[in-house]
Order: C-alpha cells, then sequence, then structure tokens
C-alpha cells in the first residue's frame, strides 16, 4: 500500500467545494478562493501565486495540508475580511478538513481489508512454516510498499530474535545479524504485541549491528509483534532506505499483518506437531503390536499344566512381562516387571526377558539365569532402571516346581483343598530386584507339587490396583478371590480362575483407569 500524496483535488468529484466557495463568498461579500496542496489556484478569482497579506484558512487531513481557503489582497470594491468572516472561513476550512480526513480513512481502511484478504487467502494455500514465512514478508513488503522485510521468531529459550525469513535483503546482511537479543529496548514495546516506528535507524535506533545496517543501506524501520493468544512468537520488521515516516494507517496495517502471520505460524506449528505426533503414535503403535507379538498365547499347553495367562496394559506400551515356553526340564514360566512406561520401559522390558528365556532355553537353571539376567542388566542400565522377575521351572512328571523370585510379588501356591487364606503359600525364595547389584546370589527354591495344586504369579499392578478411594486391592483381596472360586469349583479350569480374579479386582476398583499393568499367570496341575 504505497501512499500518495493528498491534495484537495483528490476530493473534488461533483463540484460541490466549488460551489461552497462561491456560496461562502455570497453570504460574506469578500472574494473567497481555494487553493490546492502547491498554491495553485482551484476555484474562485485569486492571483496564481499566494502573497503574504491574503488571508489563508489551511485545509488539513492527518497526513498533512491539502490546500487552503483564502482571501484573496483586497481589491477595489472589496473590503478586508471581517473577524467574523476570518472566523467562519476557519471554521469551514476545519469542517471541510474532517470530511476529507474521514473519506480518506474509509479508503485506507478498504484498502487494507483488500490487503488482509489477499494476505490471508495467499496464506491458506502455503503449506510448512518456512515457506509461510517467506511468502508472509514478501507480501507484507508488497502492501506496504517499503524495500525490505525480514520476520524474526524467538528461539527456544527466548534469549535472541533468529532471523526465518527475509525480503529485499542481502545475504551478506542476514548472515551478519542471523541472531539478535530479544531484550534490546527496540524490541520491547512490538513484542508485547504493539507498533514501533523509528525514523532513521543509524541515529535513533540503537541497533545491535549499526556497520551491517548501514552497509545495507537501512533508513527507518516499522517493527511489530508477533503475539497469538497472549505467546509471543517473534517480530516482523519493515525497512525503507530512505527517510520515511509511516502513517497511522500504515502502522495498523502493519500490526493486522503481525496478527495475521502470528495466527498462522501458530497453526501451521500446530499441524507440523500434530503430523509428528502421528508419527510418534505410529510408532507406537508398531512397537505394540511387536511387544504383543513377543508374549505367548494366553492359553498354554503342557502335558500335565492346564496353564492360562493374562495381560492388561495401562499404556501402548507396557513394562510388564510374562513368558511360558517348554524346556528340557518342564514348563518354564516367567513373569516380570521393569520400571516405567513407554517405549524405555519396552525396551528394556524386552531386553529382560530375552536374556532371561535365552539362558534357561540353554540349559541354566533359573538362579544361574537370573544371576546372569541381573548381571547384564546393572552393566547397561542407569541406577533409576531396573526390573523384579519370577522365574520357574514346572516339572509335573517329577511333581515340582524349581523357582526364583528377585525381588517380585510372591507367586502364590494353593494346595488342592485349600478353604482359607492362611492355607495360601507365598514363594519368596531368590535376592533383591535386578538392575541394582551386579554380584548379587539368588537362592533357588524348590516345592512340591500335588494333583489340583494352584500357582498363581502376577505382578503388582493386580494387587496394587486402586479404587476411587485410593484403596489397594491387596494380596488379601487376591486370595480371597483365588479360595472363593476354588470353593465355588474346585475343578475349576486356569481360564476360569483368571478370568475370576480379575473380575474381582475390576469390582474393587469399578471404572477408575488404572496406571499400571497388570498380569497374570495361573497354572493348574492336572489331577
Amino acid at each position: 500500500m504505497r501512499r500518495e500524496q493528498r491534495d484537495i483535488t483528490d476530493f473534488l468529484t461533483d463540484g460541490s467545494l466549488a460551489g461552497l466557495c462561491a456560496a461562502a463568498q455570497r453570504l460574506t461579500g469578500v472574494p473567497i478562493a481555494l487553493r490546492d496542496a502547491e498554491g495553485g489556484v482551484v476555484a474562485g478569482d485569486a492571483p496564481r501565486s499566494p502573497s503574504s497579506d491574503e488571508f489563508t484558512a489551511p485545509l488539513r487531513i492527518h497526513a498533512g495540508p491539502i490546500g487552503s481557503l483564502v482571501v484573496p489582497n483586497p481589491v477595489e470594491g472589496a473590503g478586508a475580511p471581517t473577524d467574523e468572516v476570518r472566523t467562519f472561513l476557519t471554521l469551514l476550512a476545519s469542517v471541510v478538513g474532517e470530511i476529507c480526513d474521514r473519506d480518506v480513512e474509509v479508503h485506507e481502511r478498504l484498502a487494507e481489508l483488500g490487503a488482509l484478504y489477499k494476505l490471508s487467502s495467499m496464506l491458506v494455500g502455503v503449506s510448512g512454516i518456512e515457506r509461510l514465512l517467506s511468502a508472509g514478508i514478501e507480501m507484507a513488503v508488497a502492501v506496504l510498499g517499503v524495500d525490505a522485510g525480514a520476520i524474526r521468531l524467538l528461539a527456544a529459550d527466548g534469549a535472541a530474535l533468529e532471523l526465518a525469513a527475509t525480503s529485499g535483503l542481502s545475504d551478506r546482511y542476514t548472515a551478519q545479524t542471523h541472531a539478535v537479543p530479544s531484550d534490546v529496548a527496540l524490541d520491547a514495546e512490538a513484542l508485547a504485541g504493539g507498533a514501533v516506528l523509528v525514523e532513521d535507524i543509524l541515529r535513533k535506533g540503537k541497533p545491535i549491528h549499526p556497520e551491517a545496517m548501514e552497509a545495507e543501506g537501512l533508513r527507518s524501520m516499522l517493527s511489530a509483534g508477533l503475539v497469538f493468544r497472549g505467546e509471543t512468537l517473534g517480530v516482523v520488521r519493515l525497512f525503507s532506505r530512505s527517510p520515511r515516516t509511516f502513517t497511522r494507517s500504515e502502522e495498523r496495517l502493519t500490526l493486522s499483518i503481525a496478527q495475521q502471520l502470528a495466527a498462522a505460524l501458530a497453526s501451521a506449528r500446530l499441524i507440523e506437531s500434530e503430523a509428528r505426533n502421528e508419527e510418534i503414535n505410529r510408532q507406537v503403535r508398531l512397537a505394540r503390536d511387536v511387544q504383543r507379538r513377543m508374549m505367548p498365547d494366553e492359553s498354554v499347553e503342557y502335558p500335565g499344566l492346564d496353564v492360562a495367562a493374562r495381560y492388561l496394559s495401562s499404556s501402548e506400551l507396557g513394562g510388564d512381562f510374562f513368558d511360558c515356553f517348554r524346556t528340557a526340564q518342564g514348563l518354564a514360566v516367567v513373569v516380570g516387571d521393569v520400571v516405567g512406561k513407554g517405549v524405555a520401559a519396552a525396551m528394556l522390558m524386552s531386553s529382560v526377558r530375552a536374556t532371561i528365556r535365552t539362558l534357561i532355553d540353554t540349559g541354566h537353571r533359573v538362579a544361574d539365569a537370573m544371576s546372569r539376567a541381573n548381571q547384564a542388566l546393572t552393566r547397561d542400565t542407569q541406577v533409576h532402571e531396573f526390573a523384579t522377575a519370577f522365574a520357574g521351572i514346572i516339572n509335573p512328571a517329577a511333581g515340582a516346581v524349581e523357582y526364583v523370585s528377585a525381588g517380585h510379588e510372591p507367586t502364590l501356591l494353593v494346595r488342592a483343598g485349600a478353604a482359607d487364606v492362611a492355607d495360601i503359600i507365598e514363594l519368596t525364595a531368590g535376592g533383591m530386584l535386578m538392575g541394582v547389584e551386579a554380584g548379587e546370589a539368588y537362592e533357588p527354591g524348590v516345592v512340591r507339587l500335588h494333583p489340583g495344586d494352584t500357582l498363581i504369579a502376577c505382578t503388582d499392578g493386580l494387587t496394587e490396583a486402586m479404587n476411587f478411594e485410593n484403596a489397594l486391592f491387596t494380596r488379601k483381596r487376591l486370595k480371597h478371590a483365588i479360595i472363593q472360586t476354588l470353593g465355588e469349583d474346585p475343578g475349576a479350569s486356569a481360564e476360569r480362575l483368571a478370568d475370576q480374579i480379575l473380575w474381582s479386582m475390576r469390582c474393587f476398583t469399578g471404572v477408575r483407569e488404572q496406571t499400571d499393568d497388570v498380569t497374570l499367570v495361573v497354572v493348574r496341575v492336572r489331577g
């Protein structure tokens, strides 16, 4: 929106102002003429050039003078204007100036709306933050009719304003002034959402890089903050290479452009963030599928045993795991819990599970397998990364289970015909949790198994499930659920017992969302 020099002739569309001068002349009885901003006669009788003794009533708008109403030098037959005539002409000139000023404002507002509409239409069709900012500053430079412009964005720490897009500026200048401090007084008002005009940058602006600005030939600058919903994103700067005083309309338009750019920038950042989040979610879903495939089927077949497992994840990726696989010594059952959730916990869980499985599968006894897995975990992790685990090898033919518990929730042994929670045995032999002390020695435990006996291994996500009163499900309630189910149906399958345990937990917690994974493995010795 290049500024044009305004003149009274810009407003003479129907001759009404000339007619007004003639009517005023008849009313006052003195000759009245209309001059333009350069002093030329537009209407009425007056000398070609103004003289010092003619009375002049200036016509002004906000941008400056546009002409004047004058009473020429006294001529024969006409007296000098009286004070009343001077007052009348002064008031008349003021009213005409106000009318013209309003006309100018209407046209400027229309031009602003047109420019903003054009800017909005352009921004809608641009994708990507870099392209958006480049197109935005080029449009701002063209609309304001300036020589150059730049958009600076706040750095992540808020300490600097970094160049993000330029128009009309040399590569040398942009390289020299890539980043400037954000706390200089020149930018304070702009960053607060206002407009700042500096008519002479080198003399009054106190720039950070005066040599670069002088070499670039920059003289005047108009800045406006990029602020969206109270958040300061950066600043847009428009430069002129010759002294220039920007009008109120131009300042207002610059602020509007800055607001449009800020909104578009915030929207573009949101779109990019959502795209990144969607890609992360896609990767997490893939990792979740891999994690699920690593888990065995919930129903495991093994001669002489009835096995069922349940896994309830509280998030896409969990830290719980279980494994059931055949070995030369019997059925290996492993249940573990890695600290934390998400990708890190899932990766750590996979490592622990694979290590224990490999060691047991290659013939290591459970105590040795747990010790070696603990050494690897302690060596490869940080102090806040650890895991608990239960590992047992069940040999139904020999009627025994050899196991180790590494700081894990005690596995429960329910003898056939048990009628009270006091009859349930907790298997606690082993040692401390894994990943803390590399030299930890795990002591194995061995218990006899009889037809109808039941082993129940779980993670603390089950016993520590909470209801809306923040009460825990507890191991005691778990034992009651087991005794109640087996009391009603002593021959209940492992599947039914597992489902009834989880049903009891859900009845206790209600619809409260749980924050930890729940893993449960039930093994019944067939009669």
